[in-house]
């Protein structure tokens, strides 16, 4: 097929004004919201956790999401002694509520996404994003801009960008802002529905 007559038609959501910043600057609250399978990397994850508490413990991390793995990201939540830091609510039927609560929010996926819908809906929050450089990833997420794209499997520098973030409340804000921004532009289901249309 000629490259010219192909198209993407990215998902898109339902936005009703929903950018918030409803952040408390004494704890910051990261968020994942992901089913828990060995594909995205949330067992690694928790590596960069511990590299992160080292430095900044004024932190809550939140993963939320259905459990694949049958409770093995809890175990090794244990084993590493890390429940002070992070909340595991299962999986959450309305994201609103734990979006609103979140300064950040992180997906960790090891392998190619689709288009993340949890990621759409953390940006049409006003919420800057975190994640490796992998595809479907990157073409919601701007890097320096939206959020960070980090190498994949670079725990170093994820973990420095998340410390980077949690330092610079000026920088959630400009980038929540910049995220929102694209998503109004790119992301809206009648954007998604008039391309299918056409």
């Amino acid at each position: 097929i000629p490259e010219e007559k192909i198209i993407s038609i990215y998902n898109g959501i339902d936005i009703n004004e929903k950018i918030t910043n409803d952040t408390d600057d004494t704890k910051k609250v990261i968020l994942t919201l992901s089913n828990f399978a060995p594909r995205k990397g949330i067992i690694e994850y928790l590596n960069i956790i511990e590299k992160v508490i080292k430095i900044n413990q004024k932190v809550t991390f939140i993963l939320a999401g259905r459990d694949d793995m049958n409770g093995m990201v809890q175990k090794r939540v244990k084993e590493k002694k890390l429940e002070k830091f992070i909340q595991i609510p299962g999986f959450v039927y309305n994201s609103n509520e734990i979006l609103t609560k979140a300064d950040v929010v992180v997906l960790p996926s090891l392998l190619p996404e689709g288009c993340p819908t949890s990621i759409l809906e953390a940006m049409s929050f006003g919420k800057p994003v975190i994640g490796y450089n992998i595809n479907g990833l990157n073409e919601l997420v701007i890097n320096n801009e939206t959020g960070f794209l980090v190498p994949l499997n670079d725990q170093e520098t994820m973990a420095s960008r998340i410390l980077e973030l949690l330092g610079r409340s000026e920088l959630i804000e400009k980038f929540g802002k910049n995220s929102y921004n694209r998503v109004i532009k790119k992301f809206t289901l009648n954007k998604m529905l008039n391309e299918h249309r056409n």
